[in-house]
C-alpha cells in the first residue's frame, strides 16, 4: 500500500477519473457524478458498483473524492496483497507466499489499476477473498452467506461475475456430491442460501434497471435526421405502425422513412405501414422493439459480444462494426435501427458472424489471447522490468509494454503456469477455486474483449500457479531457497521503484502520443483520453 501511496504523490493523473495508464469506464463515471445528470439515460449499460462507491466517496469528502477515492483504490490493493499472501500460503507454504506478494506488490499493473478508478481493484479483492472461501469443502452457514454478499457485490462489480457465480455454485455442488462423509443435502442447502443472498444484494439495483428501461421505452428523443420539407405524410395504417414502436424511436423513424422516400423514385403517396416494414427490414435488417430485461448482466452484453466478435476486428475494445451498418458512426445511437440491432440481438449477431467465418475467428480468438496475456506476464516497477519504460495503452485498457514481440519473458512466464496448474491439478483436482476463477476469466475473453486489464483482474492466481510451476521446475530448492530469493527480490525491486519514483518527482514526465504518430505530447494536467491505441514512454534520456 505504501508504494502504491508513494506513486499517486508524484502521478500526473492522481486528479483524473482514469488513468495515462489505464482507461476504463472510470472517466464516463466521473462524468455522471460532476455533472450531476444520469449516464446513457440511467440505463444499466454498465455494472453500478463502481458508480455508487465514487458517488459513497463524493458524499462524505464532496470536491476531493477524486483523491479519496484513489486512496480507497489504494488500501483496497493493500488488501489483496495480504489475501494473496494467505491464498498462496493455503497451497504452497509461507516462504512461496512472501515471494508472490512480493511480485505481486511490485507490478507495473498494480500502479495502473490504483490511478484509474475502474472496476478491477475492487473485484480483484473480492475474487481474492470468495476464492479464500471456496478453499473450504465445508463451508459453515455464516461462510455461505459471507459468499452470497461476494457475489452479490460481483454482479454488481462486473457484469461477467454471472459465470462466476455459476462456478462457484457447480464446484460447491461437485465436493458435496464426491464427498464420502454425504453432505450432499447439506451443500444444497447452502447453494440456495448463497444464492438467495446474492439475488437479495443485487435486486435493488436490478429493480432500479428496470424502472430506467421501462422510462426509457417511453421516452422521446431527439432526431438525428432533417426531415425533407417535401416529405410525404404517413397514412393511418402507417401512423397507427409508427405507434406501435417504441416512443424513443419513433421521431427518427418517421424522419427518415419520410426523407427516404420522398427521394425514392416511387409515386408519391402516404406512407403505409407495410411499406415502412419493408424500407426498415430492407435498409436496416431490424424493426426497432422496446428494450427488454436481462436478469444477470447489463443489458449492452450482446451488443459488446457482436463488437467482440467481428472476425476482422482487433481482438480488444473495436467500434469498427457500428460504423460500417448502414447510417452508422463510432459513437452508439439508440436512434439507430441497425444499432438497436446489434444491442437487441447481439448474441444472435455475432454467433451467425463465427458461424459464417469460423477461420478468421480463430485468429480474431489469438489476438484477444495474446492482449490478455499482456496482464499477466507483464514487468515490474515504474520501469516495467524486465521490458523498459516503453508501454501502449489500447482503448479502453490498462498499458502494457510495447516489447513484448521478443517474447523471451512471456514464455518465460506461461511455462511457469503450465508447469503450475499441471501440479496443482495433481495435487488439488480441476474442483479448485483457482482452476475455476481462471477458466471462468479465460471463457469470458474468448466471447468478449481480449483485455490486458481482464488478465491483470486475476494475476493473484496465476502467481499462485506460478508458485506451484517454480516448486516443480526447481524441484528442492525452490523451497529452501525461497526466503533468500524473496529477500533480493524485494531489496532489487525496492532500489528499482525508489529510482523510478525519484525520477517522475524530479520533474521527468511521461510523454503521450497516438501510436504510430511523430509527435508527442508531455503530460501535464491535462486528462488524456482516446479511443485510439496511445504510446507511453517516460524521459529515460532525461536522466
Amino acid at each position: 500500500m505504501a508504494l502504491r501511496l508513494a506513486f499517486l504523490c508524484v502521478s500526473p493523473s492522481r486528479e483524473w477519473p482514469h488513468s495515462i495508464f489505464f482507461e476504463g469506464d472510470s472517466r464516463y463515471w466521473g462524468l455522471q457524478l460532476s455533472e450531476g445528470a444520469a449516464f446513457q439515460f440511467g440505463l444499466p449499460m454498465r455494472a453500478p458498483g463502481v458508480y455508487l462507491l465514487l458517488a459513497s466517496v463524493q458524499s462524505l469528502v464532496g470536491s476531493a473524492r477524486i483523491l479519496c477515492a484513489k486512496l480507497l483504490w489504494s488500501a483496497m490493493f493493500g488488501a489483496t496483497t495480504f489475501g494473496l499472501f494467505r491464498l498462496v500460503e493455503s497451497f504452497d507454504g509461507a516462504r512461496s507466499a512472501q515471494v508472490a506478494a512480493c511480485l505481486f506488490a511490485f507490478a507495473f499493473g498494480s500502479n495502473a489499476l490504483v490511478d484509474g478508478l475502474g472496476a478491477e481493484q475492487p473485484y480483484q479483492l473480492l475474487l481474492v477473498l470468495l476464492s479464500l472461501s471456496l478453499i473450504d469443502a465445508n463451508p459453515s452457514v455464516r461462510r455461505s452467506l459471507a459468499e452470497g454478499v461476494l457475489h452479490g457485490l460481483g454482479l454488481l462489480l462486473r457484469s461477467e461475475h454471472a459465470l462466476v457465480l455459476v462456478g462457484s455454485l457447480c464446484l460447491r455442488a461437485i465436493r458435496g456430491h464426491s464427498s464420502a462423509t454425504r453432505p450432499s443435502a447439506s451443500h444444497v442447502s447452502r447453494c440456495v442460501m448463497t444464492f438467495v443472498v446474492c439475488a437479495l444484494v443485487a435486486a435493488p439495483q436490478h429493480v432500479s434497471a428496470v424502472g430506467a428501461i421501462e422510462d426509457f421505452n417511453s421516452t422521446e428523443l431527439s432526431t438525428s435526421i432533417e426531415p425533407n420539407g417535401t416529405a410525404q405524410p404517413f397514412s393511418p395504417d402507417g401512423e397507427a405502425f409508427l405507434a406501435s414502436l417504441p416512443a424513443f424511436a419513433r421521431g427518427n423513424t418517421r424522419d427518415y422513412l419520410a426523407w427516404k422516400l420522398s427521394s425514392a423514385d416511387s409515386a408519391p403517396g402516404p406512407i403505409d405501414g407495410e411499406v415502412a416494414r419493408r424500407v426498415l427490414m430492407d435498409d436496416f435488417g431490424y424493426i426497432p422493439a422496446p428494450l427488454r430485461v436481462n436478469w444477470l448482466m447489463p443489458r449492452r452484453g450482446g451488443l459488446d459480444f457482436a463488437l467482440a466478435n467481428q472476425v476482422s476486428g482487433t481482438g480488444g475494445f473495436d467500434r469498427s462494426l457500428l460504423d460500417s451498418v448502414p447510417g452508422g458512426s463510432a459513437e452508439f445511437s439508440f436512434t439507430n435501427p441497425a444499432h438497436l440491432r446489434l444491442y437487441d440481438e447481439g448474441f444472435s449477431v455475432g454467433l451467425r458472424g463465427i458461424a459464417d467465418a469460423p477461420a478468421h475467428w480463430v485468429g480474431l480468438v489469438r489476438r484477444k489471447l495474446w492482449r490478455y496475456l499482456g496482464g499477466v506476464d507483464g514487468g515490474f516497477t515504474l520501469w516495467n522490468l524486465p521490458y523498459g519504460p516503453w508501454s501502449v495503452r489500447h482503448p479502453v485498457d490498462m498499458a502494457v509494454s510495447r516489447n513484448r514481440g521478443t517474447r523471451v519473458w512471456s514464455l518465460f512466464c506461461v511455462a511457469l503456469i503450465v508447469a503450475g496448474l499441471a501440479r496443482h491439478i495433481r495435487r488439488f483436482g480441476w474442483s479448485s477455486p483457482i482452476v475455476m476463477i481462471l477458466g471462468c476469466s479465460l471463457l469470458t475473453t474468448v466471447f468478449f474483449y481480449g483485455y490486458a486489464r481482464s488478465g491483470f483482474v486475476v494475476y493473484p492466481f496465476y502467481l499462485v500457479l506460478a508458485m506451484g510451476g517454480a516448486k516443480a521446475l526447481l524441484g528442492r530448492w525452490a523451497p529452501r531457497n525461497a526466503r533468500s530469493v524473496g529477500g533480493l527480490l524485494v531489496v532489487a525491486l525496492m532500489l528499482a521503484e525508489l529510482c523510478a519514483l525519484i525520477a517522475v518527482f524530479r520533474g521527468v514526465r511521461l510523454r503521450v502520443a497516438e501510436l504510430g504518430a511523430p509527435a508527442q505530447v508531455t503530460v501535464e494536467s491535462q486528462p488524456v483520453y482516446s479511443f485510439a491505441p496511445m504510446e507511453i514512454e517516460y524521459g529515460v534520456s532525461d536522466l
